[in-house]
């Protein structure tokens, strides 16, 4: 009538009475036998794994990159600006780089000026900074702390030849290396 039948039975069984609790020596030699072979496996490993980089990898992610920490080098703009104010904040997607660049004294504002620069220059790299400033555009490029190249980008400073001061926002790469070191370039 759509009831399940229902049977039990009654077994013998051998069975075996529990484990008492350990003793606290059991406990102690179960612990450093555990530690000791941690050890092992992590003095065995670290022939091919590299552990400090692995831990500043670590630390590097997790603990952001301060303003103080970053190098801003204005390289063969020195004259024509400098960097009076810096500091990192968050912004949606990761961290920029915010800078407060104060026009200096060679900064080119007419198009006689920019010309001036042209003649004055006597070899590439014034040829090239004298082209960037002329564009109003330079190039920022990112290093880490051993000076390995990391990313770059590029900032407009066109507007130096309107304002004395001008702030500048830079994104700050999220994937590799710590930034150490932000250098214009041309």
């Amino acid at each position: 009538g759509g009831r399940a039948d229902v049977r039990q039975r009654t077994v013998e069984a051998r069975t075996t009475a529990p484990i008492g609790p350990l003793t606290r020596k059991e406990k102690v030699r179960m612990a450093l036998t555990g530690l000791a072979v941690a050890l092992l496996v992590f003095l065995a490993s670290s022939i091919f794994v590299d552990y400090r980089a692995v831990y500043t990898r670590i630390v590097d992610k997790v603990v952001p990159v301060t303003a103080d920490e970053l190098v801003v080098d204005a390289g063969p703009f020195g004259e024509s600006f400098s960097v009076a104010e810096k500091k990192v904040v968050s912004v949606r997607g990761g961290r920029s780089l915010v800078l407060t660049l104060k026009r200096g004294k060679a900064f080119p504002l007419t198009a006689e000026q920019i010309q001036q620069l042209y003649d004055d220059a006597k070899d590439l790299p014034s040829r090239l900074a004298a082209d960037s400033l002329a564009r109003g555009y330079v190039r920022c490029e990112y290093f880490d702390k051993e000076g390995k190249f990391l990313a770059v980008t590029t900032a407009r400073i066109a507007d130096l030849r309107k304002t004395e001061t001008l702030e500048m926002s830079l994104p700050l790469p999220t994937e590799g290396p710590r930034v150490a070191l932000v250098a214009f370039t041309y």
